[in-house]
């Protein structure tokens, strides 16, 4: 009795075939909506799949096929799940050229993320001996496929890192971080600039007619504007209207009416309760990329905040919230107009500030230090290394 054989499943070619087609489908989706250093996790990878295969195993093999052609990246995050990122094709066509020894080094970098690693660290984890390793990492450098910077935790160490990965914080210090060290003429000028900015802002500038004209005494006779002349001045300001040019006045003197001309004398006020036009995070981020103190280096939103909050510990700048607002409003006022920002500017300049005696935590160097968020045991300012601490202690009487 003859039995009907099963019939036969698809030949592994055209299995192959049709998992390459998906892959260059999903590739193409997935480079369009997520950038190269953009975590892609499973859910969005299947939001991601618009004509690759509805069951999730076969999708699971296409993404393999991808990681083994190099052209998605795995990752395992802190609380264990999977990810991966695209990698750009070129990258992925470079790393087929690489020999033996450059591949398991660019593997280890790669791996390292935004830290960096160090060439020790690189000759540990991949066992080659340190000829080696320098003559792969040369050659990487040559293909342009890796960057290094140097480390503000550990002074003076070359860290690498691939191409296109921006180091982060830690590793590197930041914006006001130059080859590992901190860039105080960087963080004076911009904290000098915002304070001149913000004064500007923070106060209302009038100028306050004087009348004068000359009796029939020969004697100066000074009238100042009236309380009505003041008020239509400062509403005109106010109302971002330009003011008049003061009018010429006729005073009645002895000798009968005679003209005088009018002085300005320049007078600050202050904005009245609940103003709102007072420079936000935003706007003054904006603002100092905006001038040429950067030397075209785009600062971020959080490299000013850190500043800010220097300013505000020191007095010059202070806070201020509306929390009635939604989103609650937070901006920055100065605590001197303009003129009296520009002095004190000048006399930190000069070394001829003096500071006030400040409270607990301003007097100690911790209460001031701009990189206050990157001090910690091992980070790239710490207790054990820092010479400002060790100063004060020495001044404190017991």
């Amino acid at each position: 009795m003859s039995t009907a054989s099963p019939a036969p499943g698809p030949s592994r070619p055209k299995v192959l075939s049709q998992t390459k087609a998906w892959a260059e489908g999903l590739y193409t989706q997935c480079s369009n909506v997520f950038s190269p250093e953009t975590l892609m996790f499973q859910d969005d990878i299947v939001q991601a799949n618009i004509d690759g295969p509805e069951d999730l195993k076969e999708l699971m093999q296409v993404i393999q096929y991808l990681v083994d052609q190099r052209l998605f990246q795995l990752h395992e995050t802190l609380d264990k799940r999977l990810a991966w990122k695209v990698v750009p094709k070129d990258d992925a066509e470079r790393y087929k050229k690489l020999a033996g020894d450059e591949k398991l080094i660019y593997q280890a970098i790669e791996t390292a993320g935004s830290s960096g690693i160090w060439s020790g660290h690189i000759k540990n984890q991949t066992g080659l001996h340190q000829q080696k390793v320098q003559k792969a990492i040369k050659s990487l450098q040559q293909r342009d496929m890796i960057n290094h910077f140097v480390s503000a935790k550990h002074s003076g160490r070359k860290m690498f890192i691939r191409k296109g990965v921006k180091p982060s914080d830690t590793a590197a210090g930041g914006s006001w971080f130059t080859d590992g060290e901190l860039d105080r003429d960087l963080v004076s000028a911009v904290g000098n600039f915002i304070v001149l900015e913000v004064a500007a802002r923070s106060w209302v500038k009038i100028e306050e007619p004087r009348l004068q004209g000359t009796s029939s005494t020969g004697k100066n006779h000074k009238r100042r504007m009236s309380t009505v002349e003041a008020e239509e001045l400062r509403a005109s300001v106010l109302g971002n209207e330009e003011p008049e040019e003061p009018p010429r006045k006729r005073m009645k003197t002895e000798d009968g009416h005679r003209t005088i001309e009018s002085k300005l004398k320049a007078r600050y006020m202050r904005h009245e309760p609940g103003y709102t036009g007072y420079p936000t995070l935003e706007d003054i981020t904006s603002i100092v990329n905006s001038s040429e103190l950067t030397s075209g280096v785009t600062l971020a939103s959080t490299d000013i905040s850190q500043l800010l909050d220097v300013l505000c510990w020191d007095d010059r700048l202070y806070r201020v919230e509306q929390p009635n607002l939604d989103p609650p409003l937070v901006m920055y006022k100065s605590l001197m107009n303009r003129e009296e920002a520009q002095v004190d500017v000048a006399q930190r300049r000069a070394g001829k500030v003096k500071i006030g005696p400040g409270n607990g935590l301003t007097d100690i160097p911790c209460g001031r230090c701009p990189v206050f968020d990157l001090c910690e045991e091992g980070g790239p300012v710490n207790a054990d290394n820092c010479k400002y601490f060790d100063e004060w202690f020495q001044k404190l009487e017991f």
